[in-house]
């Protein structure tokens, strides 16, 4: 009966998850074991070199809050759901910390560096300011333009 139970909270969740709308701190804060058992990120992909907290940013930015928990608890070890929230929380408050014209004020040095070949350097620094995983910076940094 108690399995019963836990198999109808997990599909509970999972119809929840359908619905997302939002990512916001009380969002985050209202993850459950459940939803965490509901979910599966083998559909993103990240470059397991990069740190977890730049994984996590990705997860967040994607909406896939109880994914970003998940993989922190089996990153970890840790089967606390709370270190877990409150490890996403302070990635979720860095990442809406970041903002457009620290963004803006940083591209022109981009694309110097991109001019002289300094790639590296240039993801290193967006990455850095935006807490983004590698693959995402690099893409950035492919698509600015320099004359």
């Amino acid at each position: 009966k108690e399995e019963q139970l836990r198999i109808e909270r997990i599909n509970d969740a999972k119809e929840l998850l359908k619905e997302r709308t939002g990512c916001t701190i009380d969002d985050i804060e209202k993850i459950n074991e459940y939803q965490i058992q509901a979910v599966s990120y083998d559909d993103i992909s990240f470059d397991s070199n990069d740190s977890m907290q730049y994984i996590i940013s990705k997860f967040i930015r994607l909406n896939r809050i109880p994914e970003a928990c998940k993989f922190y608890m089996e990153e970890t070890g840790l089967e606390d759901l709370q270190s877990a929230i409150d490890f996403c929380l302070n990635v979720y408050k860095q990442v809406a910390s970041v903002d457009a014209e620290k963004v803006a004020a940083l591209i022109p040095k981009l694309k110097v560096l991109k001019k002289r070949g300094y790639i590296e350097q240039a993801v290193s620094e967006y990455q850095k300011l935006t807490i983004s995983d590698k693959q995402t910076s690099e893409a950035f940094i492919s698509s600015l333009e320099i004359r």
